[in-house]
């Protein structure tokens, strides 16, 4: 196949997971030149690879979903049939759907699948109460994600051509049963409640707010702008919780019954799982 002489890592990543996976997978690969796309915080410029390039996909899983801003941003990225790595991050409940998205998304976009693989990232409603994976990926994971990026480089050298895989062979997260109904059935319970849901973190003690302006520089979707940090629109926040982990008061909070229910139902680490 067409030597490879450098690795793309492209990422959106509000709380810094799937930027860490995508990053130790290139380096993994050993390929000494190495670009990092960034599609996190705007502006967003178009991309365009160099057929010598592969290139590493990661994003976070949101609702069992790649987030649609996430799928708009990496349209902004264009192949020439280039290689490619699908990775989904995502909080330890279930990725559902999202790796698959994300596999079809990269190939409109001009390049080859070749390898795929799901993560552990800390949960964004994941807090001091109620962890959700905290602090994944750690380091098993980010050695894990190296590993991988080798064994793919190594299938690259091996291989005469480009082989595309099927995305859908990978090993899925096994489920503790009950776990999972009980799951359903308090969500089921929530909706009929007709619960109210915070539709954007709020800020516990206003006049504790410095305006270091840390949250508004974090936000992927402008949410929250410099100067008036203590107010975050709710129309445009996608409750990835990135400004109430870079908050360096910690007073900034996102209350969801979700946060206990996932902490609960799910305090069972999921391992790594690759397919090449």
């Amino acid at each position: 196949m067409k030597t490879i002489t450098e690795v793309c890592s492209i990422f959106f990543s509000p709380t810094h997971t799937s930027k860490k996976v995508a990053n130790a997978v290139a380096k993994g690969t050993g390929i000494t030149k190495t670009i990092q796309h960034n599609l996190t915080i705007p502006p967003i410029s178009p991309i365009y690879l160099a057929s010598g390039t592969l290139a590493v996909f990661a994003v976070p899983v949101y609702g069992g979903h790649i987030p649609s801003i996430a799928t708009e941003r990496i349209k902004t990225v264009k192949g020439k049939q280039n290689p490619a790595i699908v990775i989904a991050v995502y909080g330890n409940r279930d990725y559902e759907d999202a790796l698959k998205e994300l596999a079809v998304l990269v190939r409109q976009q001009g390049f080859i699948v070749i390898a795929a693989a799901t993560f552990i990232g800390e949960h964004s409603y994941s807090n001091a109460k109620y962890p959700i994976s905290k602090d994944r990926p750690n380091k098993k994971d980010l050695r894990i994600a190296e590993i991988f990026g080798k064994k793919v480089f190594d299938k690259m050298i091996m291989s005469e051509r480009i082989h595309e895989i099927d995305i859908t062979q990978i090993k899925r997260p096994k489920q503790p049963i009950w776990s999972t109904l009980r799951f359903v059935a308090k969500v089921i319970q929530l909706r009929h409640a007709k619960k109210t849901i915070q539709k954007a973190p709020s800020i516990l003690n206003v006049s504790a707010c410095t305006h270091c302006g840390a949250c508004a520089k974090s936000c992927p979707t402008q949410a929250i702008a410099l100067g008036e940090e203590q107010v975050t629109d709710p129309t445009l926040c996608i409750r990835c919780c990135a400004c109430v982990k870079v908050c360096p008061q910690h007073i900034r909070i996102y209350e969801t019954p979700f946060s206990k229910l996932l902490s609960t139902c799910y305090s069972k680490e999921k391992e790594p799982q690759i397919l090449i």
